[in-house]
């Protein structure tokens, strides 16, 4: 499992920004694992496609809601059925 450097901890954002373009691949030449390593140091919602990383924007809480409600419903539909 790959971890951020020590050395790296204490940079400004500009300098850690620099440590990152230097470090990481550039967009368009991530590859699957590359990928899986970087989800597993984040909390944030990264999409890879095609080498290429999108950083996802959070839901909303209404968004959150519609899904609660859609998942409440779905299991009022599937629980008398056997499921």
């Amino acid at each position: 499992m790959a971890t951020v450097p020590n050395f790296a901890n204490g940079l400004s954002p500009k300098s850690w920004e620099t440590f990152l373009v230097e470090v990481l691949p550039p967009q368009g030449c991530w590859t699957d694992e590359e990928y899986l390593v970087l989800t597993e140091h984040t909390n944030r919602l990264i999409e890879f496609t095609d080498g290429f990383l999108e950083e996802l924007p959070m839901p909303t809480d209404h968004h959150q809601a519609i899904v609660e409600f859609l998942s409440d419903e779905f299991r009022q539909f599937i629980n008398p059925r056997g499921g």
